[in-house]
Order: structure tokens, then sequence, then C-alpha cells
């Protein structure tokens, strides 16, 4: 009843290249505390430089079997980004990558 059930298994996700992508985190400005206002205000000049538009980036991603990975494409023709990646939780459900 308590077996380990794996939804991923390395066997599985090694050697293969995937598709992931990326958006833009949403800007919320700080503000400042105006003292003739007597409450938290965003400055105009400021606000005008805020992001407007959403961006979605995908990447390239290939995973070797020794547990590392490299972006292939997405990124610009002289970026590549490498690190470690591992199955992780309880479930092994999630695919951690540093």
């Amino acid at each position: 009843p308590n077996d380990l059930v794996e939804l991923f298994r390395k066997r599985d996700l090694e050697n293969k290249t995937y598709l992931l992508t990326s958006h833009s985190i949403e800007y919320k400005p700080k503000g400042r505390w105006s003292q003739k206002l007597k409450r938290m205000v965003i400055d105009k000049e400021k606000e005008k430089f805020l992001p407007q538009k959403h961006f979605i980036r995908a990447l390239e991603v290939k995973l070797w079997s020794n547990n590392t990975f490299c972006t292939t494409k997405g990124l610009g023709e002289d970026t590549i980004l490498r690190g470690k990646w591992s199955i992780v939780g309880d479930k092994r459900d999630n695919l951690w990558m540093q």
C-alpha cells in the first residue's frame, strides 16, 4: 500500500530535448511615503518606465543522462544556460533545475 509511485523516471527524461516557456512577472512598483499627503504614493516619472507588455519566451532545453542540462535555443546565439536537474517531490512529480 505504501509503494513509491514515480510519476517521472530519469530514464524517460534523459537525452531528450524539451521546450520550456517562461513569462515576465507582473511588476508592482514600491511607493514612497508622502509627508504632505500622509500616504504611500508612486512617482509619475517612475510610473512611465514600468513594463507594459508581458513577454513569453520559449527555451529549448536538453536533459543529459549525467543530470545536467543546457539550453540549445531561445537565449540568443551566444548565450547557453547550463546547470543540473533532478526529479524531486514525495511522488517524484517535480523537475528541479539549478
